[in-house]
């Protein structure tokens, strides 16, 4: 952590970090959470060669969401 903190000043959010994590975010809701979640689980059962392939398969997973799995 110490090594972060000195390449990027005031730029590292965390617990540890310059910069402190608020305890419950705004930007997040458990909707976000729970679809996070989600994706995360449906985009990792392959593993993926780059970083392009991951994204795509991200996105892939997106398109695929059901309306069911959406309400």
């Amino acid at each position: 952590m110490a090594a972060l903190c000195f390449s990027f000043p005031q730029r590292v959010t965390s617990r540890f970090g310059d910069v402190p994590w608020p305890p419950r975010s705004p930007d997040l809701t458990e909707p976000d959470i729970v679809l996070y979640g989600y994706l995360k689980t449906e985009a990792y059962i392959n593993r993926h060669i780059n970083l392009y392939a991951l994204r795509q398969a991200i996105r892939d997973e997106i398109v695929n969401i059901s309306e069911e799995t959406l309400r």
